[in-house]
């Protein structure tokens, strides 16, 4: 598990190096990720999955010429994600990350992208870390979303907004859970160090 962890630090750092706009949100919404994880009660080998997809979910962009970044935002976001599957299928253990990490911009009302899943049809880990990144955004007013001077409360509501459109209506009760338990900023065990 350190090789993995240390391949994830590396590859954050890349994401970082290349995006500055981008530092810090890897370990700020995996964070999030980590406390919707358990308010689900979901097991530690979910848990770490929606954790490690949240940390991982811009790789894709590595994979991007100039000339992919032309065109539409869906067809950018579908080439970002063919790029992360790609290249996340050439690391060992990366198989339980992969699909939270390529369907993270799908949408509950199947208007996402790359592939226009909806509803359960969209991996778990996947709509833990739509929500978890929508948060993260609204708190931060990063991600072209107003926000940055919103309360913790407010974002919370934004997030009701979002649900059954953009957002899992169970993942948004989940991250109001992990607020009213005190544990939405708890730092989670893996990530600590990154």
């Amino acid at each position: 598990e350190e090789v993995m962890a240390q391949a994830v630090r590396t590859l954050i750092a890349a994401i970082e190096a290349h995006d500055p706009s981008t530092q810090g949100k890897a370990v700020r919404v995996a964070g999030l990720a980590s406390a919707i994880s358990t308010a689900l009660n979901l097991d530690t080998r979910d848990n770490r999955a929606a954790q490690f997809s949240a940390l991982l979910a811009r790789i894709g962009t590595l994979t991007l010429s100039d000339a992919d970044r032309m065109g539409t935002e869906t067809d950018l976001a579908a080439r970002e994600a063919q790029g992360a599957e790609r290249l996340l299928s050439t690391v060992a253990g990366m198989a339980t990350v992969i699909p939270g990490v390529k369907h993270h911009a799908e949408r509950f009302d199947g208007d996402g992208y790359p592939d226009n899943l909806s509803g359960e049809s969209i991996p778990l880990s996947a709509r833990i870390v739509a929500c978890a990144g929508r948060l993260d955004d609204l708190l931060t007013g990063r991600g072209g979303h107003s926000g940055g001077d919103l309360t913790v409360k407010q974002a919370l509501e934004k997030l009701k907004d979002d649900s059954g459109t953009m957002l899992d209506p169970a993942i948004v009760s989940a991250a109001e859970s992990a607020q009213s338990k005190g544990i939405l900023f708890r730092p989670p065990e893996l990530i600590k160090g990154l």
